[in-house]
């Protein structure tokens, strides 16, 4: 974490934070997020104890651990896959080393698992439902997962109730828990629920699109088998979908959907542990589809509710009886899933050795170079808003103009109006048309390079390239505006 430099979306959720002056305040400026704002809100106390987003890490990682320690110490698997498994690409690398929502998800569902041995006891019913309202309000993939967990857990409910002898929580505290789950899932609803003029992930896709049928296929095959391409850019870059490594990607499909289909088949003698990976499986590949592709970190969720269902599974009173919970089958089990943990910790140490080669962002560069050369009180203007915001992570000065928005502001309002189209000289003008102090340098921050004749022609002076990140469109030009 401490070679990890903060990336656009994680200094995005710090600048809320940080700028917003009571929770009501988060919630009003959240609305253009998409997701709703627990993380936020954990980190507004930060925002005020310290001035610097390595406080956000450090309370990340304390997450991340915590998810650890919750797996190592009550899941069902065996030592060594609890090993691999802390260890593999998306608890080690994904949801610790970069400081999102994502981590504090994982953390709920894993602590689901452990509740749901308690599930027919009115006090671990309670617990379970205080969880899953959390959980509402991590991120909108959260929200999907929850309402795929309630089914599974009335499900269940209903299936003690059909047992002679079996233990099944009263009916008045299982209504007052669903109640209470209902009330988050609201909430939660409502805080993602997008403004009329939201300009992002705006459309949903209903019919039928070649690329979108293989971009989801390449979500549910990247959950699988998350090996990251050995090069720069590798983030969000499987090494199976290469095409200097054809046919890789295309076996490695049919590898993942024959495991799919094996984990169904063991699965079919606990309904709801098959409803949780099944349905899971069914509602977040179906959100890729029709609303987000996403990127590793959504994909992950994927492999997250295998994870629950396999533990569901272990732990429920459902199962066949011990004696005929052996043989082939169940070695076939053990031995498959400690292979996929053994290529998520390839994937983890291939992705922190590349990180460490490698700077994640060049935001942090540049913010130190404008420290090193005095320029913690010029002006700074950003083109493209959302890659150069990254940059207020690190820097001195609180705010950025953005032309497009017209504004000066730190965190990204994602409206319709920073999508207005700007050329490169109505940037240049922008610029010398801001409102400064006598001798105040105006500096214009790009994620890309102006053409020679336009630097020559405005009197621009390049003050560095900061090149070479992992996130391709947070490498910038710095320019001096005379």
């Amino acid at each position: 974490m401490s070679h990890h430099e903060l990336w656009r979306d994680e200094v995005q959720s710090w600048l809320l934070a940080r700028d917003s002056t009571s929770p009501w305040d988060l919630l009003v400026r959240q609305k253009y997020e998409g997701h709703p704002a627990l993380w936020q809100l954990l980190l507004m106390p930060l925002t005020r104890l310290f001035g610097t987003p390595v406080a956000m890490q450090c309370v990340h990682l304390l997450i991340a651990t915590a998810t650890v320690y919750v797996f190592a110490r009550w899941s069902p698997f065996s030592r060594l896959q609890k090993v691999l498994f802390s260890f593999g690409y998306f608890p080690c690398y994904e949801y610790a080393i970069v400081s999102r929502s994502y981590g504090l998800s994982v953390l709920f569902l894993l602590v689901f698992c452990c509740l749901y041995t308690y599930r027919h006891r009115p006090g671990g019913w309670f617990a379970i439902a205080t969880v899953l309202v959390l959980l509402c309000h991590t991120h909108a993939l959260s929200l999907i997962v929850v309402l795929v967990v309630v089914g599974a857990l009335v499900l269940d409910h209903l299936m003690a109730g059909r047992e002679a002898g079996q233990l099944r929580c009263p009916t008045g505290p299982f209504l007052s828990g669903c109640a209470l789950i209902i009330v988050g899932v609201v909430t939660a609803v409502i805080q993602i629920r997008p403004p009329a003029d939201t300009g992002i992930a705006v459309e949903w896709r209903f019919d039928f699109h070649y690329y979108a049928v293989r971009s989801t296929m390449k979500a549910l095959v990247g959950a699988y088998f998350p090996v990251p391409s050995l090069e720069q850019n590798f983030w969000n870059n499987p090494l199976c979908f290469d095409p200097r490594l054809f046919p890789l990607g295309y076996l490695c499909s049919v590898g993942v959907v024959g495991f799919l289909i094996f984990i169904l088949a063991q699965l079919r003698r606990h309904l709801p542990a098959l409803l949780v990976f099944g349905a899971g499986t069914a509602g977040l590949l179906a959100f890729y589809y029709t609303k987000y592709p996403g990127a590793a970190r959504h994909h992950g969720f994927l492999f997250v509710c295998l994870v629950m269902a396999l533990w569901m599974y272990r732990r429920s009173q459902y199962t066949l009886p011990a004696a005929a919970r052996s043989g082939r089958g169940l070695a076939l089990l053990n031995g498959s899933l400690t292979t996929l943990f053994g290529i998520h910790v390839l994937a983890a140490l291939l992705a922190a050795g590349l990180e460490i080669r490698h700077p994640f962002s060049a935001a942090r560069a540049v913010t130190e170079y404008l420290h090193r050369q005095g320029h913690d009180d010029s002006l700074l203007v950003g083109h493209v808003d959302n890659t150069v915001s990254a940059l207020l992570g690190y820097s001195a000065q609180r705010q950025i103009y953005y032309p497009q928005s017209q504004r000066w502001g730190s965190y990204i309002i994602w409206n319709q109006t920073r999508l207005a189209p700007i050329t490169d000289q109505e940037l240049i003008d922008a610029a010398r048309a801001l409102p400064r102090r006598p001798g105040q340098p105006v500096l214009l921050v790009l994620n890309r390079s102006f053409d020679e004749d336009l630097i020559r022609g405005n009197r621009l002076r390049l003050l560095g390239a900061f090149t070479g990140a992992v996130v391709g469109d947070e490498n910038y030009h710095l320019y001096q505006v005379d």
